[in-house]
């Protein structure tokens, strides 16, 4: 009798763990953690309009921060359609520590080079050992592409404690504006917006 319900215990909590991994659940979910914008990926594109990597590492931290600073205009909880809770960290801390010899590049080849594959390996290696359980969202950057004028960004929603990703699409979202940061900005912006439709 003790085996039956131990072997049924096992079952119940793997079935929920698995439903946990489905895309329904992040539509459902009434909240989800924003881990903000990674960079550790992304590839410049060109040199001519990246000409100063010091000012770009300096635009890491201040386009996460754009986005709580003026969370009226990104507002993530219309986006997403549920309270999205800031946690972005993580992100920061390993964005720092981005060594941007190479990823200032005049090859356009490189504004697509991450798959599917490449986004759960580094969803993986996230440190989030210390955060509540739940979902999480990043937006994984994938290319800055001045010739393309568009960024690319792979939204991805994970289980936290697992690190597990649950779903992930790649958008491009249009650039403008005047100015490195609100340039690049726009483009997250368009993303966040056609993102969000996805998930109403």
């Amino acid at each position: 009798m003790k085996k039956l319900i131990l072997s049924a215990t096992i079952v119940f909590f793997s079935s929920a763990w698995l439903r946990a991994q489905t895309a329904e659940d992040v539509y459902k979910a009434e909240t989800a953690s924003w881990y903000g914008l990674d960079y550790t990926h992304a590839y410049f594109i060109t040199t001519f309009d990246f000409p100063d990597p010091y000012d770009l590492k300096s635009k890491f931290r201040a386009w996460n921060e754009l986005v709580l600073m003026e969370s009226e205009k990104y507002n993530l909880d219309k986006f997403f359609n549920k309270e999205v809770i800031p946690n972005i960290d993580m992100i920061n801390k390993r964005n720092d520590k981005i060594k941007l010899k190479g990823r200032i590049t005049d090859d356009d080849f490189l504004s697509s080079h991450l798959d599917r594959e490449k986004i759960r390996e580094i969803v993986f290696s996230y440190n989030t050992e210390d955060d509540e359980p739940g979902i999480g969202l990043v937006f994984i950057v994938e290319s800055l592409s001045k010739p393309n004028v568009k960024g690319a960004y792979w939204v991805t929603f994970f289980d936290i404690k697992s690190r597990k990703v649950i779903t992930t699409e790649r958008f491009l979202g249009k650039a403008g504006g005047f100015g490195l940061r609100n340039y690049w900005a726009k483009s997250y912006f368009n993303v966040m917006v056609e993102a969000g439709k996805e998930y109403q």
